[in-house]
């Protein structure tokens, strides 16, 4: 924060470190996010374009190809700043998360439209990536050929719905960093009444409806990112009653070890809960168990 050079010297660095290491690539997410909290989406652009022209200029003398390196700083940095504005001008997690799950949902209908049949795509491609490990048991390959055959129609949804996480929790990371910085407290304030709709639940609830009824990928598709938002709507929920009855950090501890463990049952399980809070407001019924001597 104390010069955009500094910004974007710490993001290029996060950025290439997160070519090794990939986790470590949520703090160059971040940056962007603060810079953009902070001082608006012009001052967050003007961090991240000098960045996407290094990372694509690194990748054509390495491969040839700088659109490789334009194409995921796109994906990774705009989507944040858009999203990052957003919450500089309504101070509401909720409204990111309506926002989040309207973004998403265009991109996978438009891939729809686009592809046709996302399904035969990601079956053709996973199979290629099975022929290119060239395993030397034929039962081995197989067996991976048949795991990809029904993992395919779960792919686009998968993937937008982990790129949803991944821009929400880089821009709670660079939250809770402006937070630390300029408003202490500020951070746990809003996380503990991150909290969506209830137009979106009954949405949610609807689509499940119609996936139940039919057999379609789009329905499944807006399914699976529809979790991944009130995912994040559940962990608050969560946060706040640990907070509102001094239960202790040791069960929030416990949850992400088992959200690390057991990831897809316990994010569904979350999620759940966030759509369930959205239509009971279970905060109200927290508050008013809470003990009073």
């Amino acid at each position: 924060m104390s010069s955009r050079l500094n910004a974007i010297i710490f993001t290029l660095s996060m950025t290439l470190i997160s070519f090794v290491l990939a986790p470590l690539g949520i703090f160059a997410n971040a940056a962007i996010a603060l810079v953009t909290l902070r001082l608006g989406a012009k001052q967050g652009l003007l961090v991240a374009l000098p960045v996407t022209v290094g990372i694509a200029l690194m990748i054509f003398v390495l491969q040839g190809n700088a659109f490789v390196g334009l194409a995921s700083s796109l994906v990774s940095w705009l989507p944040i700043i858009v999203l990052g504005a957003i919450l500089e001008r309504t101070v509401s997690w909720t409204q990111v998360l309506q926002y989040l799950f309207a973004m998403l949902a265009v991109l996978i209908i438009a891939f729809h439209l686009i592809v046709g049949n996302p399904t035969a795509l990601w079956e053709q491609w996973l199979t290629s990536l099975v022929s290119y490990l060239s395993l030397e048991s034929t039962d081995q390959t197989l067996q991976l050929t048949e795991a990809m055959k029904v993992s395919a129609p779960y792919m686009t949804g998968a993937i937008a719905a982990l790129l949803g996480v991944h821009w929400i929790a880089s821009l709670m990371l660079g939250r809770y960093w402006q937070a630390q910085l300029y408003n202490p407290g500020g951070f746990q304030f809003e996380l503990h009444r991150m909290r969506i709709s209830t137009p979106l639940a009954l949405l949610m609830v609807v689509l499940v409806a119609l996936r139940l009824l039919t057999d379609s990928a789009l329905l499944t598709d807006l399914i699976l990112v529809g979790l991944a938002v009130f995912l994040f709507a559940g962990l608050s929920l969560v946060h706040y009653t640990v907070h509102h009855l001094k239960l202790g950090i040791g069960w929030l501890i416990a949850l992400y070890l088992l959200l690390m463990v057991f990831t897809l049952p316990v994010s569904v399980l979350l999620a759940v809960l966030g759509i369930v809070d959205s239509q009971a407001d279970l905060r109200r019924l927290i508050n008013a168990s809470k003990p009073t001597i």
